[in-house]
Formats: structure tokens, C-alpha cells, sequence
């Protein structure tokens, strides 16, 4: 339930910074923050990143809900089995539909945050949560992968005998100790 909670909380707070993008900055066209840092420019990106594949405008939207879809199928089959995998996965799914509502209403995406030094492009808070979720879910991944690796570490061989039966070393003691049983009661 609070992973409901955080996906509204987040979808509100990138819909309430572009709206203000929409009423205040977008008069302004563009102000420092940081000086030769950060600042706040009014910016509309028909694209993708970096406004690659302008003009897309529907299949983003249809991309971004199947995405979500998905991700809320991975979700319902237990997938994100850790805090911090549920939370990458909600804010991905936040900044997605955040970045498909701006493409419905208005044909592009509000964009807002430029970095003065170094040219890149310019980014919205829907993109930060996308970033962020990402990083997550490469940590998430790489973690569970090294998790996995010790488990096998930790188990014992199993040794395949004329491709029917498995025995592990375990059980082979276990079968020696009741054929000791079975000669000592006899």
C-alpha cells in the first residue's frame, strides 16, 4: 500500500513542478539557480531523450503504458522482492506516467532542469525519477546475481548418476549410516 502512496506523491510532485514550468517559467523563458551550475529553462521536447524521434508522440504514450503494465505484472508475480526493487520500480512507473500525461495533454513533454556546465540536454522531474528507479533496478539486479552466486556456492555438488538419479553427498552418507543401522540390528 505504500508503494501506491509514493507513486502518487511522486507523479504529483513532477505534475505540480511542470505545471509551475507551464504558468511562471515558461514567461520567463529561462533563470539561474546556481550560478554556471544549474538553471531553470522553460523547454518543450517532442522526442525522447535528448527530443530523439520527434514527432512519436503516440507511441512513447502506448511504450510508456505498456511499461507500466509490466512492470505492475512483475509487481503481482512477486519479482520485486525487496524494499528498495519495489520503490526503483515505482519510480520508473511514476516518471513514465508522468512523462505520457504531458505527451497527451499538451504533444510534448515539459522540461525544466539545464545544466550550465556542460551541455546536455534538458530534463523534467519524471526524467530524475526514471534515472534514479533505473539505477535502482541495475543495483537490484546485480545484487540479487551476486546473492544467486553464493547460494550456489553454499550448496552442495550433486553428482548425476546414468542420467536418472541424483545423489548429493548428504545423501550418500545418509544411505551409509542406515545400512549401518540395518547390520547393527540384525
Amino acid at each position: 500500500m505504500i508503494y501506491i502512496f509514493l507513486f502518487i506523491a511522486f507523479l504529483a510532485c513532477d505534475m505540480w513542478v511542470k505545471n509551475w514550468t507551464l504558468t511562471v517559467l515558461k514567461e520567463v523563458g529561462s533563470m539561474e539557480v546556481l550560478p554556471k551550475l544549474l538553471a531553470l529553462t522553460y523547454a518543450e521536447n517532442k522526442g525522447a531523450a535528448f527530443s530523439m524521434l520527434s514527432g512519436a508522440r503516440w507511441f512513447f504514450v502506448i511504450a510508456a503504458l505498456a511499461f507500466v503494465i509490466a512492470l505492475i505484472v512483475m509487481y503481482k508475480k512477486n519479482h520485486f522482492v525487496n524494499w528498495w526493487s519495489k520503490l526503483g520500480a515505482v519510480m520508473v512507473a511514476a516518471g513514465a506516467i508522468g512523462n505520457a500525461i504531458d505527451r497527451m495533454r499538451y504533444g510534448f513533454v515539459v522540461d525544466m532542469f539545464e545544466f550550465l556546465f556542460v551541455k546536455f540536454a534538458i530534463f523534467n522531474v519524471a526524467d530524475v525519477f526514471i534515472t534514479i528507479g533505473a539505477v535502482i533496478f541495475c543495483l537490484y539486479i546485480f545484487v540479487s546475481e551476486m546473492d544467486e552466486q553464493k547460494k550456489k556456492k553454499s550448496e552442495p555438488d550433486v553428482i548425476q548418476v546414468a542420467d536418472t538419479e541424483e545423489y548429493t553427498e548428504t545423501a550418500e552418507a545418509e544411505a551409509e549410516l542406515k545400512e549401518d543401522e540395518v547390520k547393527t540390528d540384525e
